[in-house]
């Protein structure tokens, strides 16, 4: 690949919503990045995770932060065509249990 040509990648990037007594609330992300290399798509997605946090007012007084917590993985895009029915990202676990209990639209909890 030519340096002037740039690929896709995706960032999958971590935050925390937190508001005083209330358990914080999770979040996240699948960033489509374009770059002409890994190193400058994990910069371009640091920058990106890092524009996302913020502190604001609720309706009621209270103060909500959107944290970043830790940019998980940066990778490039499994096709990089981006067609439909494509695969963009894939990724792979052990522990089904875990992944179930991480995840709340397999029980169906609505959040």
């Amino acid at each position: 690949m030519a340096t002037s040509d740039k690929s896709f990648y995706l960032a999958v990037i971590l935050y925390q919503s937190s508001s005083g007594s209330q358990p914080p609330l999770y979040e996240e992300c699948f960033t489509l990045i374009k770059a002409n290399s890994l190193e400058k798509a994990r910069q371009r997605a640091k920058d990106c995770a890092t524009k996302a946090e913020c502190s604001y007012l609720t309706e009621d007084g209270k103060t909500v932060s959107h944290s970043l917590i830790k940019i998980v993985d940066i990778n490039n895009v499994l096709d990089d065509d981006l067609q439909d029915g494509g695969n963009i990202y894939a990724r792979h676990f052990r522990n089904f249990a875990a992944y179930s209990a991480f995840e709340p639209l397999i029980s169906g909890e609505d959040i």
